[in-house]
């Protein structure tokens, strides 16, 4: 979870940053008109989707401000202690506004196509059934997820290689050939739907590894506060699963079609999870203070942060606050199979850890550690991740 203070920082992001707005169609094959000419009812699974304007769907080199893990906090810049300053950060889920694909860089173009829709706002929910969200983490890997879909489907079935932003060293994600000549078009869509919410899933989870060892996006701010927080990579299951939901629904051929139905099935599934409002939330995070958490630590010390989610696993209950126990809890998953189809045998992400960070490895077993990581790698070291911070704060 990457943690930046819009208290004190404001970013200025002009009509000069190039515009994400995107205008696809859908191109029927002859199965599908000739279902429309005969006495059929005109229903067609062999949908093709011709993707026109994929260059406008890019990656965001920065992610939303996100939410550190409690509230009120104090904090420190510099190694300078703010005065007068305290964040909190919970939101109602009702207030959430407009969805704004890579809001971290919106044009003028794209805030006129919202009209007088208020633009989105972000921060933590305690909800009923899903237990703690972070409502940017959500947004973040739903971005993630539809970039990914309009990169994957044009090539699914070849051999080819998708560049992703640098943290630690250099990301990439490799694709193996396949037969898809008797593949449907709706099944063209459905596995590259499938392979983009788990490869977004993967990329959050490189992310977190990334914070715990070092990774900042703006070099003054350290991130490994922000590392493992146990409610993040739930959220980033539920934004994935929201944007391939879009996807297998058709509702994302145009940037103000993708922002829409976001912001609706973002509210939607968030009352369906029963949230509590921002002050209840509020009042819950400090329950578990001193515990999970420390109000008097400033930000962005690592260790104001006690309890972490090293697992990194594709199945993650929520995060349940003992004081509010969950109703029916939501235990989402992210699928290693579409039908027949292992995913992991289509597609597999790598990453390469840079020099300047490897010494942020030396508390890892020689026969572990390896410069060229795999999700699988990052699961193990992250068991050790744990011991360390475990030792620490045994002894401190």
């Amino acid at each position: 979870m990457k943690r930046l203070w819009t208290g004190l920082f404001l970013i200025v992001l002009t009509s000069s940053c190039a515009g994400k707005i995107w205008l696809e169609s859908t191109k029927p094959d002859s199965k599908a008109i000739n279902s429309i000419l005969s006495k059929e009812n005109g229903e067609s699974s062999n949908l093709n989707l011709k993707l026109n304007h994929s260059d406008k769907v890019e990656f965001t080199h920065n992610f939303r401000p996100c939410c550190a893990f409690g509230t009120n906090f104090t904090v420190t810049l510099l190694s300078i202690p703010i005065p007068f300053f305290k964040e909190t950060n919970t939101v109602n889920y009702d207030s959430l506004g407009t969805h704004i694909y890579n809001m971290e860089k919106f044009s003028a173009e794209e805030m006129a196509s919202i009209g007088k829709r208020t633009p989105e706002v972000n921060g933590l929910i305690y909800t009923r059934r899903g237990g703690l969200i972070d409502t940017a983490h959500i947004r973040d890997t739903a971005d993630v997820t539809l970039t990914l879909f309009y990169k994957i489907y044009p090539r699914l079935g070849t051999n080819f290689e998708i560049e992703l932003p640098r943290e630690i060293g250099k990301r990439s994600i490799l694709f193996n050939a396949f037969d898809t000549s008797k593949m449907e078009g709706k099944d063209r869509i459905f596995l590259s739907s499938a392979l983009a919410a788990k490869l977004a899933y993967e990329m959050a989870v490189s992310h977190e590894f990334a914070q715990w060892h070092g990774y900042r996006n703006v070099s003054i701010f350290p991130e490994e506060q922000s590392a493992y927080s146990p409610e993040d990579l739930y959220s980033n299951i539920l934004g994935a699963k929201l944007a391939s939901a879009l996807i297998n629904e058709q509702l994302i051929f145009s940037s103000i079609q993708y922002n829409l139905n976001m912001s609706s099935w973002l509210e939607q599934t968030l009352k369906e999870l029963g949230p509590v409002d921002k002050e209840e939330t509020q009042r819950l995070l400090m329950t578990t203070n001193k515990i999970w958490w420390d109000q008097d630590i400033r930000l962005p010390d690592k260790f104001m942060l006690r309890k972490r989610d090293y697992s990194l696993s594709l199945r993650l209950s929520p995060l349940e606050i003992p004081t509010s126990p969950l109703k029916d809890p939501a235990t989402l998953e992210i699928k290693e199979f579409f039908r027949i189809y292992n995913l992991d045998k289509i597609a597999i992400l790598k990453l390469e850890i840079d020099p300047s960070f490897e010494d942020k490895f030396n508390h890892v077993p020689k026969h572990i550690w390896n410069k060229k990581l795999t999700i699988k790698d990052l699961r193990k070291i992250a068991q050790y991740d744990k011991e360390f911070d475990d030792n620490y704060l045994k002894n401190n």
